[in-house]
């Protein structure tokens, strides 16, 4: 599933940081502050490796 700005902006923080992903290696991590980071991550020799590429702009 694609993760939309709209589903993105219907992210609420929890108790504890979490994780949404689009299923191709795009995530967006929810931190309990309600910070929202989008993190790619892939797997290179066998370990998985993370980047991130920026936080959500609130409007």
């Amino acid at each position: 599933m694609a993760l939309t700005y709209l589903a993105a902006q219907a992210l609420k923080p929890r108790k504890g940081d979490y994780m949404v992903g689009d299923g191709s290696g795009l995530y967006l991590r929810v931190y309990s502050s309600g910070r929202k980071i989008w993190i790619n991550r892939k797997k290179v020799g066998g370990k998985f490796t993370s980047t991130t590429l920026g936080a959500e702009i609130e409007h």
